[in-house]
């Protein structure tokens, strides 16, 4: 396969309708069951995901729901700090210090980053870095999105102290531009509008999205959908899910290089509405073992007009599920799904009913172990 992106590795024509998602870790004896071994204090294991993106007619779209399942090094010549304790937190922002960042360098529009909580009760929370307030050598401000979310820094638990704190790591994110290219680099399909073009919604905080690549702009770039305006610096954080309609006749592949993330995750959920969730973990998991339904106001019920939903679609088809208080079933049919397979490089789209407003925080350990 050829590498398209130093950052986030290939796109081919996807010529094997029977795989849904293919994944292999690069480091030796690893496979997709529980038990991944990494010896403390190393790197963490390292491998990639194949990910498929069922082919349109070329007059109609199908749509596939993915998501980014590894997690991208920090570049060559990285400056400062990429993971110790955090030593001041205020509303927005996350002091190290002596972090030795150069100002501005975590905070360019093209090349986002990200910040995980790594121990203490914060575990788990991965917040992108602010693109429109500049990093300094010791501080980050975080993006306005995630604070919409989690809220106050402040109220998240975090413990400041250079001895004792908590601790982050740094990731680099994708955006709209580095993971899905341009036509001549990934196929991408492009056009002058969003009906003649492949294209890729986004939820961010409950608000869909849509863009495609806008082959009329000079120069063609990515594009928000009835708003032109370029959006190819849109970032795609990992535990967001992606929902891309492909028009073109051809099948498309994606294959994510990184690392396996490890520990425990903690992503926002919105109380009503819509949320697009990435699974995360890069192995096969369940709709059961995923935990969805023991989300603080998960509504159950006896068919999937009186529950909170979830989809999850195969080589271009969406099917519906829902929980009934004990078992999840799938929609129209009331069969038992719990062992309805979610492979990495899918997404789920969660519908929950009602009007509550904000956010909950759904928990999940990784599905094998770090040690």
């Amino acid at each position: 396969m050829k590498t398209i992106d130093p950052r986030r590795a290939a796109l081919v024509a996807w010529s094997n309708s029977a795989r849904l998602v293919a994944f292999c870790l690069a480091t030796a004896g690893l496979g997709l069951s529980a038990g991944i071994a990494q010896t403390p204090g190393s790197e963490l294991p390292t491998g990639y995901a194949d990910i498929a993106v069922a082919a349109g007619t070329g007059t109609a779209k199908r749509t596939t729901l993915l998501s980014i399942p590894m997690l991208d090094d920090l570049p060559t010549g990285f400056t400062g700090l990429k993971t110790a304790r955090i030593t001041a937190v205020g509303s927005n922002t996350i002091t190290v210090a002596n972090a030795g960042w150069a100002a501005g360098a975590l905070s360019r529009a093209a090349a986002p980053y990200l910040l995980e909580i790594t121990s203490g009760t914060a575990t788990g929370h991965m917040l992108l870095v602010s693109t429109a307030a500049m990093n300094t050598t010791d501080t980050l401000t975080i993006d306005s999105s995630e604070l919409s979310r989690v809220g106050n820094l402040t109220s998240l638990g975090i413990v400041a102290d250079a001895a004792t704190g908590d601790t982050f790591r740094l990731w680099p994110c994708d955006t709209l531009g580095s993971f899905f290219g341009t036509p001549e680099t990934t196929g991408v399909l492009g056009g002058n509008s969003s009906t003649s073009a492949d294209t890729v919604v986004l939820v961010i905080n409950g608000s869909a999205m849509t863009y495609f690549y806008n082959t009329s702009s000079t120069p063609p770039r990515w594009s928000r959908a009835g708003i032109g305006s370029d959006a190819s610096n849109v970032a795609i954080p990992p535990y967001a899910g992606v929902q891309y309609s492909r028009l073109g006749a051809t099948p498309l592949e994606f294959r994510t290089l990184g690392r396996m993330p490890v520990g425990s995750r903690k992503v926002a959920i919105r109380n009503s509405g819509t949320t697009l969730l990435s699974p995360y973990w890069p192995v096969n998991q369940t709709l059961s073992s995923l935990g969805l339904h023991n989300l603080p106001g998960w509504q159950s019920g006896s068919s999937s007009t009186t529950a909170d939903t979830v989809v999850l679609t195969s080589n271009g088809t969406a099917t519906t599920y829902y929980y009934d208080g004990t078992n999840w079933r799938r929609a129209g049919i009331n069969s038992n799904a719990n062992s309805v397979a979610v492979p990495p490089g899918v997404s789920l789209l969660i519908s929950k009913r009602g009007s509550a407003a904000g956010f909950a925080i759904y928990q999940h350990t990784a599905p094998y172990s770090s040690e």
